[in-house]
């Protein structure tokens, strides 16, 4: 997420450097800038922890080759800092500061939580847009958490995970013929506070929406957002039992609904979803020692290699009539697409709030960089205002050479 702040610029702040000469107007400034959430110096100490981990304990050198790759483009993650201005020269309505990601969100803690943050807010914004602007009634998500036993043998759990799709659509999806209901879901393999342990629980979305056939008509209807839990247990174990022949102990079972225009709550269990191992690794090496993670190496027995949980993390999925292969084809028609919606995200995070104008790129500045630029937003105006008016003086004199010629 980024941090938002109006400053009003004045001539002779204290804390802002002399401006160099040129006009100096007063307007009302909004200074933004992408938000860190690890610094450089603890990513710095997970990587070194890793890698002493992977010494250690990792006795596959394809692993450990693969495994440093990335590490060496997570080094380089949010070392770079780029400015973003209005594109209308000499204006500086909005200024805009973003770090250069790696995008390697399976082993980088800021990419993870970036990556997890910003995929929250387009499927919040894509639900919104086509589900409730669609229905005259108040639209829920209820998120159910299902953890199974943690007795079960590896094998079994394999069996469960393969056979997830069709165990939820089961239990989850209506199985009337006149009536389909959604859900998103994701598989997590791991613990969140130990991600070595073996802790297998997926994590469901299920707006409270079903589409219904009437007579070849199509609408959508209310579905209440709670569920019984001691029946959901049933149906989850009676469809383990249809899809996969097993026959397991109760799971445990998690349940809350949230309103749909109670947007942190729901951005908060959607982020949760879509984060990756990433920062539950950063948060256990910050958190012990080299010689306890010695001890936790037993667990990778579990899925083999710390590799393969970083190469196979599993990925949301959609069922029901919201489904990927459906959703563009339903009787009632989708008014904005996924796609349509990131775009639109995407635009409008790097457009001016004042003027509306596109913000462009119009400086890189390297680490070494007073910070002080960055902690007060008059400086870095006036550094702007300073970097400017050298660019107007190198265009008059490549000008004047032109005119020479």
């Amino acid at each position: 997420m980024l941090k938002v702040e109006a400053t009003l610029e004045k001539e002779g702040s204290a804390l802002a450097p002399q401006p160099s000469p040129g006009p100096t107007e007063e307007l009302e400034q909004i200074f933004e800038q992408e938000e860190l959430y690890y610094s450089r110096e603890e990513v710095q100490t997970y990587i070194d922890l890793l890698s002493k981990y992977l010494e250690n304990s990792c006795k596959s050198d394809f692993v450990k080759e693969k495994v440093k790759e990335k590490l060496e483009k997570v080094k380089l993650c949010n070392t770079k800092k780029f400015i973003y201005t209005c594109e209308k020269e000499g204006s500086n309505h909005h200024v805009k500061v973003v770090f250069n990601h790696c995008n390697e969100r399976k082993l980088c803690p800021n990419c993870s939580k970036r990556y997890a943050k910003r995929r929250a807010i387009e499927i919040y914004e894509f639900l919104k847009q086509n589900l409730v602007h669609a229905v005259n009634f108040k639209v829920y998500l209820t998120h159910v958490v299902i953890t199974f036993p943690h007795d079960l043998e590896l094998a079994q759990l394999e069996a469960i995970e393969k056979k997830m799709g069709k165990i939820l659509k089961r239990v989850f999806i209506s199985i009337r013929k006149n009536r389909e209901t959604t859900i998103l879901y994701r598989i997590h393999r791991y613990s969140s506070k130990n991600p070595f342990k073996k802790h297998l629980h997926v994590h469901v979305i299920c707006p409270n929406v079903a589409l219904v056939k009437n007579h070849d008509e199509f609408r959508y209807v209310r579905l209440t957002p709670y569920f019984n839990i001691e029946k959901l247990k049933s149906r989850i174990i009676e469809a383990i039992y249809i899809e996969t022949g097993l026959i397991i102990p109760p799971p445990v079972v998690y349940s809350r609904f949230h309103a749909i225009k109670n947007e942190g709550s729901v951005l908060h269990a959607l982020t949760y979803i879509f984060r990756t191992p990433a920062i539950d690794f950063f948060k256990f090496f910050k958190a012990f020692d080299g010689n306890r993670m010695l001890l936790e190496s037993v667990y990778l027995d579990w899925y083999d290699t710390l590799f393969f949980r970083i190469t196979n993390e599993t990925r949301p999925t959609w069922l029901g009539f919201l489904a990927n292969a459906r959703r563009y084809r339903l009787p009632i028609p989708l008014p904005h697409r996924l796609e349509e919606v990131k775009k639109r995200l995407k635009e409008e995070a790097f457009r001016c709030r004042i003027c509306g104008a596109k913000l462009v790129k119009f400086e890189s500045l390297e680490p070494a960089v007073d910070d002080l630029l960055f902690h007060y937003p008059e400086a870095l105006l006036w550094e702007l205002r300073r970097l400017e008016a050298i660019r107007k003086k190198m265009r008059k004199c490549e000008n004047a050479e032109m005119r020479k010629c």
